[in-house]
């Protein structure tokens, strides 16, 4: 399927209409471009990537987005485009009404993955081999050192001297 960019002379808030279907529900749902999440998303200004198209219904309809701040759907539907369907909320409230929707995994099978005692090469952790990303996420610092040794350019041999007159 051919992917559609908005033309540059086409205003992007007609783009953002123009791709709209209601729904039953009463949902404006996004029917181009979607996320594998199923937000949609769409070139807004050329050069400045995609943006989600729920954000930019919401400052359209209700001005800017504060920094800091999520755009949440009451519906509970990803691709909606419908401003009285999203509301304002901090990073934090975003993850508990994802909780409470059902929609994080916090099941036991992502428990069981988040106590291993080894990354998948074997290697056991501990304070002096795991590093804790900003984002939650385990790194096997055994690992991380021997993907960097392999990424590392060779060192480069000192020529002995005298060596440039052979050649």
């Amino acid at each position: 399927m051919k992917r559609r960019h908005r033309p540059p002379n086409v205003h992007p808030a007609i783009w953002l209409v123009s791709g709209l279907k209601e729904t039953a529900n009463g949902c404006l749902e996004w029917q181009r471009g979607r996320t594998s999440a199923g937000y949609g998303q769409m070139t807004w200004v050329s050069g400045e990537g995609t943006r989600y198209t729920h954000r930019l219904a919401w400052e359209m309809a209700k001005g800017p987005i504060p920094p800091g701040q999520c755009v949440l759907h009451s519906c509970d539907n990803p691709p909606c485009c419908t401003p009285e369907h999203l509301f304002l909320g901090s990073k934090a409230e975003n993850t508990a009404d994802m909780v409470e929707k059902g929609r994080l995994r916090v099941d036991a099978a992502h428990d069981a993955w988040r106590s291993r005692a080894a990354c998948k090469h074997g290697h056991i952790y501990t304070e002096a081999t795991t590093k804790w990303t900003p984002g939650g996420a385990r790194v096997c610092l055994v690992c991380r050192r021997q993907y960097d040794r392999r990424r590392r350019p060779p060192k480069k041999v000192p020529m002995p001297a005298g060596a440039e007159n052979y050649g």
